[in-house]
């Protein structure tokens, strides 16, 4: 009777706790206040360069070489802070790299929402994002991607003059690899007389520009190249050669010198105001870009001007002011078709649309001239253009009789039977 009596009682107690004492647990741990907004400062004194270990990050102001984490918030703190990725003997410009923090709450009057998202986690300092997030009343686990390291890039290496070819500049890459882009610079005494950027090559051929006598040198340094490293890199101090001196005997005559920023035909509108007023006051020789236009000097100064020109193994016409000219042009009652870079085009080419056959034999008084109103053989195939140069498809008039071209290729049919009518082995429909 007294076991049950005792029974009776504990479960009397149980009931009892149930009712007031868990309750007051619930009612206790709904009355914290809500953290609803998180704010974490990181830092870093990382250069490019530089090597970084899972432990290089520290909470609080970082040192040469280290990450700092840390928060302002008396409810909350940082309990700690490792590197997960981007570890590594030799950091690169525009590497990122990535920190797992932990934030613990402090104040046991407050909680961290449920709820809490990425977005309400706010990173202060060295361009670093919120990409991970996890939660527990009391704890946050926040991954963060730093975007980028910065930092000067290394220069070049060994800049000397090549010795088996006059005027050519050659370097090596940085021992740290750089970025694999250089810029280049040509001097004559105080003067610089050829810029080339965002060169992948480590060497570049100067020669065509040495058109005057005197003591030559070069400057090379790493530049950034992808939109990555022009964020986050700065360009490399410069590499100096060795001055190389040009005789009277030994000056260019200006042929393959191209007078803008980068070397390339399709120049930027910079190199209109590097050359504004380029001319024969300065002693240039070969190509130059001015408002728009190209023209090509000969080493006395003069332009050349009213009709075509072999320069290297290509042609090129320029018209009466010397300008160099692009597109179709008629000369001599022969139509013939310049590219964009001026250099006149052969053979087979679509343009615009249409297919042409320009003129490849080069011993022809009419080479590169577009055929018109004829049969063309090429690649052992046989096509017809009409008189305005474009190729024939399906049944066309040849002279006095008729014949057929591939409505797709335009190759004429021999020997066949197109739509039940006979073509002979000469692509003649026979009656």
């Amino acid at each position: 009777m007294k076991r049950v009596r005792r029974t009776l009682a504990q479960a009397l107690f149980l009931l009892l706790f149930l009712c007031f004492g868990a309750g007051s647990a619930v009612s206790y741990a709904s009355s914290k206040t809500n953290i609803s907004s998180v704010t974490i400062h990181v830092k870093s004194r990382l250069e490019s360069g530089d090597s970084l270990a899972r432990d290089d990050v520290v909470i609080g102001e970082p040192g040469s070489g280290e990450i700092g984490v840390w928060t302002d918030n008396a409810r909350y703190n940082v309990e700690s802070a490792k590197i997960t990725s981007g570890t590594k003997n030799d950091l690169k410009v525009g590497q990122s790299i990535k920190i797992r923090v932990v934030i613990e709450i402090t104040d046991n009057d407050y909680r961290f929402k449920s709820g809490l998202k990425k977005s309400n986690v706010h990173v202060s300092g060295s361009n670093a994002e919120v990409s991970g997030l996890s939660r527990s009343s009391d704890e946050l686990t926040v991954t963060i991607t730093m975007k980028g390291i910065r930092g000067t890039y290394s220069e070049p290496e060994d800049a000397e003059w090549s010795d088996s070819q006059l005027g050519r500049a050659e370097w090596s890459k940085p021992d740290s690899g750089g970025s694999g882009y250089y810029e280049v610079l040509l001097r004559r005494g105080n003067s610089i007389i050829k810029r080339v950027t965002d060169l992948s090559e480590r060497s570049y051929d100067f020669y065509p520009y040495m058109t005057k006598a005197g003591t030559y040198r070069f400057q090379v340094r790493t530049v950034p190249h992808t939109d990555s490293e022009k964020k986050y890199g700065r360009n490399s101090d410069w590499e100096d050669s060795d001055d190389l001196t040009i005789e009277e005997s030994e000056v260019s005559d200006g042929a393959g010198a191209v007078w803008d920023y980068t070397g390339s035909a399709a120049a930027s509108a910079e190199a209109d105001a590097v050359n504004a007023g380029s001319g024969p006051e300065a002693g240039r020789a070969g190509w130059y870009r001015q408002s728009g236009s190209w023209f090509y000097m000969y080493p006395d100064g003069t332009l050349m001007k009213s009709g075509w020109a072999r320069i290297g193994d290509l042609w090129y016409a320029f018209d009466d002011a010397g300008r160099m000219r692009t597109g179709w042009i008629l000369s001599n009652g022969k139509w013939y078709f310049l590219s964009d870079s001026g250099a006149m085009l052969t053979g087979r080419q679509n343009i615009g649309g249409s297919w042409y056959f320009l003129n490849e034999d080069t011993s022809s008084a009419f080479y590169g001239s577009m055929a018109a109103d004829q049969l063309v053989n090429a690649d052992g195939k046989t096509y017809y253009v009409d008189a305005d140069g474009h190729l024939a498809h399906g049944w066309t008039k040849v002279g006095d009789h008729m014949s057929y071209f591939d409505p797709v290729t335009g190759e004429m049919a021999r020997d066949t039977i197109i739509d039940t009518f006979y073509i002979d082995r000469d692509g003649v429909w026979k009656k």
